[in-house]
């Protein structure tokens, strides 16, 4: 039967005989189990680090995290920014443009104003040329009724445009060729007294004739022959020239018998008289030869009046 081991040896074998153990060192030594209150102070330890650890984490990674992580919200302001900024570009643009549409409305709007002032002025001086029209015209009227009735019984005076026409037959005019009547010389007279009146008229004469050629002088019979023996009988003188060789003179120099007579006995200064012949070349009438006979007097504005 074994004998237990009086030292009570930990291997719990007996022996026999009974051989010394070798000394366990410090290194074999079992290690120590630590008791429950030690693994309860390590516990509490161990949870406090990981808590600071963890707060310390979180405390971190907040920090940190807009450093490495980026962020929605500025990713989203970005993207605003870039909106605003396009919206601002554009309605930058728009502004440009409405200001460009804005100039040439003032551009366009005072052109329109310059045409308006434009035309008010031409309207204006229209109404004033239409005013002085019709004052001239009732002038006018007025001293053609004031002819009329001075020359009743010479001649008849009509309005022609701005002109007042008298037409006087030359039948009562002269006498013969380009030599006044006394009636004749009374119908002049009472024209150059309205001519007095009327300082804004000049007075051109026109001379018309027929077409009936003037007559010529006839030759001087030739001498019956001489005698036998006698002297040759002298030759007959040349008849005279005709004062007027044809229409165109005749017309000429009566017209320039009136405007003479109006210059020394009605005093009208001869800057306002004229004279032209037309001879049969203006007819009044194709059948009426004795209404192409005639004088006409023209009184017409004064180039002075004119402008």
């Amino acid at each position: 039967m074994a004998q237990q081991d009086p030292d009570n040896t930990q291997s719990g074998v007996v022996v026999y005989p009974r051989l010394p153990m070798p000394k366990q060192r410090d290194n074999d030594a079992p290690k120590r189990q630590p008791s429950s209150g030690g693994r309860s102070r390590m516990g509490k330890l161990f949870l406090a680090v990981a808590g600071v650890t963890l707060v310390g984490g979180i405390v971190i990674g907040a920090v940190l995290r807009p450093m490495v992580l980026p962020d929605a919200r500025i990713a989203e302001a970005r993207q605003q920014a870039a909106e605003a900024g396009s919206a601002a570009e554009a309605a930058k643009a728009r502004a440009d443009g409405l200001e460009k549409e804005l100039d040439a409305a003032n551009a366009k709007k005072r052109e329109v104003q310059e045409r308006l002032e434009v035309a008010s002025k031409a309207e204006s001086k229209l109404a004033e040329s239409a005013a002085e029209a019709e004052r001239r015209a009732k002038d006018l009227e007025a001293a053609q009724k004031k002819l009329a009735a001075g020359l009743k019984g010479f001649g008849t005076v009509a309005v022609d445009g701005a002109d007042l026409r008298i037409t006087i037959n030359s039948g009562v005019l002269f006498v013969k060729e380009d030599v006044l009547s006394d009636r004749g010389k009374q119908a002049i007279d009472r024209v150059g007294a309205a001519l007095k009146e009327m300082l804004d008229k000049q007075a051109e004469v026109h001379g018309h004739t027929d077409d009936t050629p003037l007559p010529l002088p006839k030759p001087a019979a030739p001498p019956p022959p001489p005698k036998k023996g006698a002297k040759p009988a002298p030759a007959p003188p040349a008849p005279p020239a005709p004062r007027f060789a044809t229409n165109w003179e005749l017309s000429a120099g009566r017209a320039v018998a009136v405007v003479r007579h109006l210059q020394e006995a009605s005093k009208i200064d001869p800057a306002r008289l004229s004279a032209a012949g037309f001879g049969q070349y203006y007819p009044a009438s194709r059948r009426d030869k004795s209404a192409n006979r005639r004088i006409e007097i023209v009184l017409s504005p004064r180039p002075s009046a004119k402008q």
